[in-house]
């Protein structure tokens, strides 16, 4: 809980001192497809959906790119099945900075990619017995890519795909992917 209401002040402080600095600021509620391999001989790793939250600004560098950062609290969820086991639940969440580069090819559409830094909030495993959540990285650095466009003057929507390419949950999990889509009400 003290994680959790850590990321809501770092998000209003946010909200408040890059709204008036960003050239567009918006609040992204989104949904993830989470999926990972296993590090641990003997099972797979299944995909699970999560949920994000938070909010992104676009800051001008030059006349067709922008700088796209924010804070973005998301859910990592996998599940984990062994033939002959029960199914174990993995279920992280993350502070998530992107520090993206966007090149905008037309006034309502760009493309961005760059590295997103995250940071743990919450970790939990079901059931609890099967696994140790001190072995959750606390950080994590990740590469994301997509498209950000808008359809109407004050939303949109953006469509990414996430991967950190190293071992993230010792002896459990790995090499991470999301696929995700985040709507986007703006304010410029």
């Amino acid at each position: 809980m003290k994680a959790f209401i850590s990321v809501v002040i770092g998000f209003l402080m946010m909200v408040i001192s890059t709204s008036a600095q960003a050239n567009d600021f918006a609040l992204a509620l989104g949904i993830r497809s989470n999926s990972a391999d296993s590090d641990n001989t003997g099972y797979s790793a299944s995909t699970k959906t999560g949920v994000g939250i938070g909010a992104i600004g676009f800051f001008d560098i030059g006349q067709a790119f922008q700088l796209r950062s924010g804070f973005l609290y998301n859910q990592r969820n996998y599940t984990l099945t062994a033939s002959g086991a029960n199914d174990v639940e993995l279920n992280m969440a993350y502070v998530d900075i992107p520090v993206t580069a966007m090149y905008k090819f037309a006034d309502y559409a760009g493309v961005f990619a760059g590295p997103v830094l995250g940071f743990l909030a919450s970790k939990e495993c079901k059931p609890g017995s099967a696994c140790d959540t001190n072995k959750v990285d606390g950080t994590m650095l990740g590469l994301q890519f997509g498209a950000s466009f808008k359809f109407a003057p004050q939303m949109g929507g953006e469509i990414y795909y996430e991967m950190i390419p190293t071992t993230f949950w010792k002896d459990q999990l790995k090499n991470a992917r999301t696929v995700g889509f985040n709507l986007l009400v703006t304010f410029e």
